[in-house]
């Protein structure tokens, strides 16, 4: 028979917490203590199974009733009125309580903490006054909350107007030891879980709810890791740090200086402590303080296995400009004069068109059979194309594989980036979205070794045949690893797959309280909700509404961000390096190491926006600065070109000029690789992001074409001085970045709508009755222009 057990404070944090570990273990049928069971939590549970009861925690009646024939979990303050209660039930089998260290009791009466000892003192009144209950109690030991760091203002880091440098204002040694709790969201409930599952070991007994014991020190080291903010502890005394928060401040540095004379929190359980091994609470469990801060890696699991379509696109475009360049190529494609412009010309402008009709079709494809299938179907289409390529027997077979290449290419850049935005927590977006830029970084340099060592292959079709079919490696991955990855939460909830949306939610925010995913299921239920009260967007209309007064500044920044990625003079740079390499005096295998180098470069680039700017520098500010920095250095590289071109010479010069090539691309990297494509995947609502960013990459595409066509002529004709056009190009992005672009760091997808007049549905709605796993029992006045979200 299924126990049932009654938690008391269920719809605050840590109960909440508890509650909701219990629900998803199967194994407990849990009663909801409350003030107020007609909150919002409190329904929440309710829908999700529980029962919940009104109680009243200053009436020992009205407890005794909520306790009745109920096996007991117990979090609450009137600590005492509940514990009687409890003791008053003769069903109870275990009762919990969240307790503190005895401050006063520890320090011999030195450092008295009210907060810590009152809660003590009913420790032990449990044991002297109720002694059959604390044989069956265990009490709680919780830590520092970490989350306090980000809510309570005496405990936050504050930032130094002006200097971008935070400083973390304590009455105590940064050497001084604390346990933490971790995410309090999660942690506290697998230690109860353990608890209830193990009786035999932790009845009677203290445990410690704590992931670690750590240093104010370490802390504030580990903080500015994950936020990327520098910080600096500043020990001040507890009576001026009363001073500055006034009664409040007085005991809360009393608590820091007890814990900084204590090294053994624990110290007054001698033989009734039970450890977490003890426990069998796994080490991967428990999220400590630095590990509540970083992104799922599952999210980061899947958001890598869709960003493959990045690798493809690196390999696919990267690899034709070694293979053209083969003699074996040419004779093969060419005939005896190893030359035709003409069928050069539509290898590479077959691969941009195939592109840009990929855009067009993953703009209907994604909406219309979900994100997950468009990005399966491309990596077959370029598998597809890679063996058309690799097979090739005449030039009409090579043109055609590099079409079909062109087209999956189109849906990956396309989708990816689209379908990476919506399944990742809002925090971590330009992170994962920044996948992408890795991947294409990664596939790039990979394809520029590849042609690299088909230099030294014998001559003959191997020299190019091989490198081609690397392509297939990546393209089958793709596919084959898109079966393991889910839907994206947004596509299920417009397709009306409320159900399968939650799981998902669930799965991608694994390890997350239930208040959090029942809150991103409510939002992007209403948001969609309140799109499709407009009407359904299908074919041209998408395109139509695009241009509309009210999205065409969102269209225009997109289009113009994703065309930036060419008018920046990265594709010209990319493309045609061999021939600056040239200008400068390198030619045959010493230019194509240079280029493998160079792609290097990408990788090292693309590793630092990873690890340092993604989600801790503005969006705008990494768009207008980067800008500069790449106009800046493509005018020191033109002065240099044309200064080795006067003295021929000038071997340092030529030296210098590569260098700027490369730290240009690593610079690129750092700045606009990923960002380009986290940008417009944030920007549009739901029912536009996939035509929105289909255009811009289409945008993206045509540019592609028109350089490829003018640019050998303008480098012929112009020389040095064609580079100019992209320090116009950049510093004109940079003006348009500072002053026209909103920043959407760290806001939702549904939530940056506002930033553009839209509304936010959650804003309207005036009551939810509950929310359960895929239905949202009533949602009523999702918008004020009457747009109702649909009863589940």
């Amino acid at each position: 028979m299924t126990k049932t057990i009654a938690v008391t404070g269920a719809t605050g944090t840590q109960g909440g917490s508890v509650a909701n570990a219990l629900l998803e273990s199967g194994e407990w049928k849990v009663r909801a203590i409350t003030r107020n069971p007609s909150g919002d939590a409190a329904k929440a549970l309710a829908a999700k199974g529980a029962e919940v009861v009104r109680a009243n925690f200053d009436d020992e009646a009205s407890l005794v009733k909520a306790f009745e024939s109920e096996a007991g979990e117990i979090e609450e303050e009137q600590a005492m009125l509940l514990a009687k209660a409890a003791a008053q039930t003769e069903t109870v089998e275990h009762y919990v309580w969240s307790t503190l260290q005895a401050a006063k009791d520890l320090t011999n009466g030195k450092y008295p903490v009210p907060h810590l000892d009152y809660k003590a003192r009913v420790d032990q009144r449990i044991r002297d006054e109720l002694p059959e209950l604390a044989a069956k109690t265990t009490f709680l030991f919780v830590g520092l909350y970490p989350s306090n760091l980000a809510y309570f203002p005496m405990l936050k880091f504050l930032e130094v107007p002006g200097s971008g440098k935070y400083i973390w204002t304590l009455p105590t040694k940064p050497s001084a030891k604390i346990p933490s709790t971790g995410d309090i969201s999660v942690t506290p409930g697998i230690w109860v879980r353990q608890i209830l599952a193990n009786p035999q070991k932790s009845l009677g007994k203290y445990a410690g709810v704590a992931t670690e014991v750590s240093t104010y020190e370490k802390m504030l080291q580990d903080w500015s890791e994950v936020t990327g903010k520098p910080a600096i502890f500043v020990e001040v005394s507890p009576e001026t740090f009363e001073k500055l928060w006034g009664i409040p401040g007085r005991e809360i540095a009393q608590q820091f200086q007890f814990g900084e004379h204590i090294d053994d929190w624990y110290a007054n359980t001698e033989g009734r402590f039970v450890t977490q091994e003890e426990l069998g609470i796994k080490p991967e469990e428990a999220r400590g303080f630095k590990m509540a801060a970083f992104p799922n890696t599952h999210v980061l699991l899947i958001a890598v296995v869709s960003a493959l379509g990045g690798f493809v696109y690196g390999v696919d475009s990267g690899i034709i400009a070694t293979t053209m360049g083969h003699d074996s190529f040419k004779l093969y494609m060419y005939g005896p004069s190893m030359a035709d412009a003409s069928i050069q010309g539509a290898i590479v402008s077959l691969y941009n068109a195939g592109q840009s009709l990929g855009t067009v079709a993953s703009s209907w494809s994604a909406d219309r059979f979900s994100r997950r299938y468009t990005i399966m179907a491309a990596g077959l289409l370029a598998t597809l194309g890679a063996a058309l390529q690799t097979a090739a027997v005449h030039v009409g077979m090579m043109i055609a594989g590099r079409f079909v290449a062109g087209l999956a290419c189109g849906m990956i850049l396309a989708t990816v980036p689209v379908y990476i935005a919506e399944i990742s927590p809002h925090e971590h977006r330009g992170l994962m979205v920044g996948m992408q830029g890795m991947m294409i970084a990664v596939g790039f340099a990979a394809a520029n070794w590849i042609g690299y060592g088909g230099a030294f292959a014998e001559s003959g079709a191997a020299q190019w045949r091989i490198p081609l079919a690397m392509q297939v490696p990546g393209a089958l991955a793709l596919s084959l690893g898109c079966i393991g990855i889910p839907f994206s939460p947004r596509w299920l909830v417009q397709q009306e797959r409320y159900a399968e949306a939650r799981q998902v939610i669930e799965r991608l925010h694994r390890g997350k309280s239930a208040d959090l995913i029942d809150r991103e299921f409510i939002q992007v239920r209403c948001q969609l909700a309140l799109e499709r009260s407009s009407g359904r967007v299908k074919g041209l209309a998408g395109l139509r509404l695009l241009v509309s007064p009210r999205y065409l500044r969102r269209t225009a920044l997109a289009v113009f961000i994703l065309a930036m990625s060419q008018l920046s003079g990265s594709s010209v740079i990319q493309n045609y390096q061999n021939v600056f390499y040239q200008m400068v005096g390198f030619t045959g295998r010493t230019s194509l190491l240079i280029s493998g180098v160079y792609g290097m470069m990408g990788v090292v680039g693309q590793a630092v926006y990873l690890a340092v700017v993604a989600d801790r520098w503005r969006r705008t500010t990494t768009l207008w600065v980067g800008s500069v920095v790449l106009s800046t250095l493509i005018a020191i590289c033109m002065a240099l070109s044309a200064t080795y071109a006067r003295f021929a010479d000038a071997a340092a010069g030529a030296r210098a000029a590569i260098a700027m090539i490369f730290i240009y691309s690593a610079c690129y990297a750092v700045f606009f690789n990923a960002m380009v494509w986290v940008v417009p995947s944030e920007i549009f609502p739901f029912f536009l992001r996939a035509t929105g960013v289909g255009l811009g990459v289409f945008a993206k595409a045509v540019v592609a074409i028109v350089l490829s066509q003018i640019t050998p002529v303008a480098i012929e004709d112009a020389g040095w001085r064609y580079y100019s056009l992209f320090i116009a190009t950049n510093m004109a992005a940079a003006v348009l970045y500072f002053f026209f672009l909103p920043e959407t760091r760290g806001k939702t997808l549904e939530e940056i709508g506002e930033l553009f007049g839209d509304a936010l549905a959650t804003d309207r709605i005036d009551r939810i009755d509950a929310v359960a796993k895929g239905h949202v029992v009533c949602l009523e006045e999702a918008g004020r222009d009457g747009a109702r979200g649909a009863k589940g």
